[in-house]
């Protein structure tokens, strides 16, 4: 098998003790941190910075009367800089893709900010990466990190598809190159990570920081041309060093361990922790210095592997399997499985009921296949960057995502709470989420799948463990 054309969107899913309560205030902030380069509110509006000013649109978006397609007005008008603009445009089809095909209205899925950063550019061995990061944070509190990473012009065996992409996970990068905005914000959060810093020294610590860290990124920063897009670009990390005719002061920020993809996105959970409600600079520092919303206790990752043209393509999904059963079970594993191993361990049935793509949900995977039928039938639909073969299969990833990890906060928020009255609340919360998960789309076909896929993942076992911790704390406050 060949792979010709594909996108990988490796995930990784946190969330933050505490709900997003302001959700337009936040993209602000965001964007204005420099930290998003653009950021949709999931009602239709859109924030960008024009001339070192956020701005914003408002897009009124209605679905035709097929549900297959979609109009859209912007006001007063979309953003002229090229990326923002490219963000824009690529919200408003995700955001097409949720309204065709979950339910609106309800609070699941939640209502979110879309952000989108610049370009990162992660050097290994063999290959230069180039990721381009997306952030999704639900006002529930539940944040994803999506790394969108695209196919090379030249052809690739599965075997080299596994090693240097799906199992991307496993690679260390020698340099690191991120929006330089990212790196601000990522070593301001470092450094008010220790909480037993004297306050004092807190203030006077992140002013120092900040002036040496804007006097660096001033000198290092670089601006790249990618296709059509130019990005700032410096290293993660570095030497910020400040010279004067007497006296040499340095402040040491050098990369030790192994850096991997994993860190890329700890690194962009904790740039948005800082930058949420708002990333202060200069002699502000002085008088309150940055605050970091409290991130929870467990973060996961998994790729999402969307496979469009191949060689040797199949007309339906039945086809597709015949040829390369064994190719999907080692993409979905991760490992060599032609040796002989069975492959029907790592092969789940398909979820998808017509012939236009298969759909693989495992527990460290999801894979999505096109058939030659199905990119023939969306011909007339197709938008830049494989808008239309990706958006709305990824969208169902994304609600995949939340599902799970609006369980993991649960049972944490479950587990902090002493009082019956909590107890209750988190029980009432529980039973709510059984019921709007299984209405979740007014397609049976996607519903089921998002079904199957939480029980992949273990959210049934998830929905125990809560309802055991809330008898435990009811026992408890009862005592």
């Amino acid at each position: 098998m060949l792979l010709k054309e594909w996108e990988i969107w490796d995930t990784y899913a946190t969330y933050f003790l505490e709900p997003i309560k302001a959700l337009d205030n936040a993209a602000i902030n965001l964007v204005e941190s420099g930290l998003f380069e653009g950021a949709f509110v999931s009602e239709g509006r859109f924030y960008w910075r024009h001339n070192s000013t956020v701005v914003s649109a408002s897009i009124n978006m209605s679905l035709g009367s097929s549900r297959s397609s979609m109009e859209f007005r912007i006001k007063p008008a979309a953003p002229e800089e090229n990326y923002p603009r490219e963000a824009m445009f690529q919200s408003i089809y995700l955001r097409f893709a949720e309204i065709k095909q979950f339910r609106q209205g309800g609070q699941f899925p939640a209502r979110y900010i879309r952000g989108h950063l610049g370009e990162c550019v992660l050097t290994a061995d063999k290959y230069h990466y180039l990721v381009y990061p997306i952030v999704k944070i639900f006002e529930t509190g539940v944040m994803l990190v999506e790394l969108r990473i695209g196919s090379p012009d030249a052809k690739m065996t599965v075997r080299d598809f596994v090693a240097e992409f799906v199992n991307l996970y496993k690679r260390d990068f020698g340099d690191v190159l991120v929006p330089p905005a990212l790196r601000r914000a990522g070593q301001h959060a470092y450094a008010l990570s220790d909480v037993r810093i004297n306050p004092v020294l807190t203030r006077v610590g992140s002013f120092l920081l900040d002036r040496e860290l804007r006097k660096y990124l001033k000198l290092n920063t670089e601006i790249r041309k990618s296709g059509d897009f130019d990005f700032e670009l410096a290293h993660l990390w570095g030497e910020l060093r400040e010279h004067s005719n007497t006296e040499e002061t340095h402040t040491e920020t050098h990369q030790t361990a192994p850096f991997t993809i994993s860190d890329l996105a700890t690194t962009i959970f904790s740039a948005v922790s800082v930058s949420l409600n708002g990333l202060r600079s200069g002699a502000s520092l002085l008088v309150r210095p940055n605050s970091v919303m409290t991130l929870g206790d467990a973060w996961l990752g998994r790729p999402h592997v969307h496979l469009v043209r191949f060689d040797e393509q199949a007309a339906t999904v039945k086809g597709n399997e015949v040829k390369f059963r064994k190719d999907f079970g080692e993409i979905l594993s991760g490992i060599d499985i032609r040796g002989g191993r069975p492959e029907i361990e790592y092969m789940p049935a398909n979820s998808r009921s017509f012939n236009d793509f298969g759909a693989y949900i495992t527990k460290a995977a999801t894979l999505w296949v096109w058939t030659r039928r199905g990119l023939q039938e969306q011909k007339k639909w197709a938008v830049p960057n494989r808008g239309h073969l990706i958006y709305f299969n990824q969208s169902i990833c994304e609600v995949l995502e939340y599902g799970h990890m609006l369980h993991r906060r649960l049972f944490q928020l479950v587990a902090n709470r002493q009082s019956s009255e909590a107890a209750l609340t988190a029980r009432d919360n529980l039973v709510h989420l059984r019921v709007t998960m299984n209405e979740v789309s007014g397609y049976g076909e996607i519903t089921d799948m998002l079904i199957r896929g939480w029980n992949e993942l273990g959210v049934k076992s998830l929905q125990e463990a809560i309802a055991d911790m809330i008898d435990i704390r009811q026992v408890e406050a009862s005592m």
